[in-house]
């Protein structure tokens, strides 16, 4: 956990006052296409999360678990893509529309992660007790 922090805090340093590879005409900006890709996993990403908490349901409880381990994941991943997203923006963006958008999309996956945390650790319990009725 510490070298995601590390790699967190270059990233940020990095990304102050960056101005390479932002030509001065907004077309020919290459940073686009990484731009469009960051933010369609932002929003790609909740709606799986939410699809797979709902197939969890019927699944057994180590399917749970392995569930809620990759929802803690998602939330490190959906920073590191918004990080990439506000990098790769040009300086002079005077409408952040973007904002916006990505800020209730990690508000529902923070809210799912609560979610899959509750789920995991019900599936737990219900692991521990199967364990112990084994016995």
């Amino acid at each position: 956990m510490k070298y995601v922090v590390l790699v967190v805090c270059i990233i940020l340093l990095i990304g102050c006052n960056a101005i390479i590879g932002i030509p001065s005409d907004h077309q020919e900006q290459p940073w686009r296409y990484i731009y469009f890709f960051s933010m369609f996993l932002i929003l790609l990403m909740p709606l799986l999360s939410i699809s797979v908490l709902i197939l969890s349901i019927w699944k057994s409880s180590t399917f749970q678990l392995k569930i809620e381990k990759c929802l803690n994941y998602s939330i490190i991943v959906i920073v590191l893509l918004w990080l990439l997203v506000e990098m790769s923006l040009p300086p002079r963006t005077n409408i952040r529309l973007d904002l916006f958008i990505i800020t209730p999309v990690m508000a529902l996956q923070l809210i799912m992660v609560v979610i899959g945390t509750i789920v995991g650790s019900r599936a737990e319990k219900t692991s521990n007790n199967q364990i112990n009725q084994d016995k």
